[in-house]
């Protein structure tokens, strides 16, 4: 039981990107409970013909081929020039990050979920709720009128409507036009 350092054991564990923390609680006479936080994964970005899937902060956890399976939002119109594990990837130029995770973190705790998003401009999206309904503007308007948004989507399924874009102004307004 003594043999086995808890410290080494966590480090070891906190070296995986996809763990944010353990922690390590040793028992007597013979048990250890190990309490794992995971990284969230939050946004999908192509690099080559693979995806990097980053962490609520930006961090790459892990490349995939097949994102088939993931449940990060994949992001487009800005691609990685180089990446590594563990690290916050190099972005061609255009795109605020810090920016779109901090909107992304909002709009994901809020319970509204983006499929897709496109960058329109270094500090705005195009960002997809369903295959056909979309929410466009700036990353800080979105964030701070996701409640505005999640009526209006609500509105919007009411009276069955399930196509269009939802505007979203500086001013907290949302506008909806039905065409894409």
């Amino acid at each position: 039981m003594f043999s086995v350092s808890s410290r080494k054991v966590r480090n070891t564990l906190e070296e995986n990107a996809y763990i944010a923390s353990a922690e390590i609680d040793r028992q007597i006479p013979d048990t250890y409970v190990i309490k794992i936080e995971e990284n969230k994964p939050t946004l999908a970005i192509k690099f080559q013909e693979n995806y990097v899937i980053l962490d609520e902060d930006g961090t790459a956890i892990v490349g995939y081929s097949d994102f088939a399976s993931q449940t990060a939002t994949i992001l487009s119109g800005i691609s990685i020039t180089e990446y590594e594990i563990g690290r916050i990837p190099t972005l061609q130029e255009g795109c605020d990050l810090s920016a779109v995770l901090a909107m992304l973190r909002d709009v994901n705790d809020s319970g509204l979920y983006f499929k897709r998003m496109e960058m329109v401009t270094s500090t705005s999206v195009k960002a997809n709720i369903t295959d056909t309904l979309l929410c466009q503007g700036e990353c800080a308007d979105i964030a701070e009128n996701v409640e505005s948004i999640k009526a209006a989507v609500y509105d919007l399924g009411q009276k069955g409507v399930s196509r269009g874009v939802i505007y979203i102004s500086g001013d907290g307004y949302a506008a909806f036009n039905p065409v894409i």
